[in-house]
């Protein structure tokens, strides 16, 4: 799993990450914000991109924040003691 890119548009941030395999539902629903308020994105896109991977898209809704913590769902789940922070800008 990836990051394909990071948009922002109009206050909102859209999460793109592709996935190998046709693999899909990579992304957990559930977020939590810097300031410790947690939410859930509930749309999601996914473009085959014919060579056995596939871009798998969120949005989080008027998000003003630079980071995101969200888990990710593939085969396994790992816990690191440090939380992966993914960079919005």
């Amino acid at each position: 799993i990836s990051l394909d890119r990071v948009e922002r548009k109009n206050g909102d941030v859209k999460l793109s990450l592709i996935t190998p395999n046709g693999k899909r539902n990579a992304m957990s629903s559930l977020y939590k914000a810097p300031d410790g308020t947690e939410g859930y994105t509930n749309v999601w896109g996914y473009n085959d991109l014919g060579d056995g991977r596939v871009e798998e898209y969120t949005f989080l809704w008027d998000y003003p924040w630079e980071t995101v913590e969200m888990g990710l769902h593939y085969t396994q789940i790992t816990q690191w003691e440090t939380p992966v922070r993914i960079p919005l800008t």
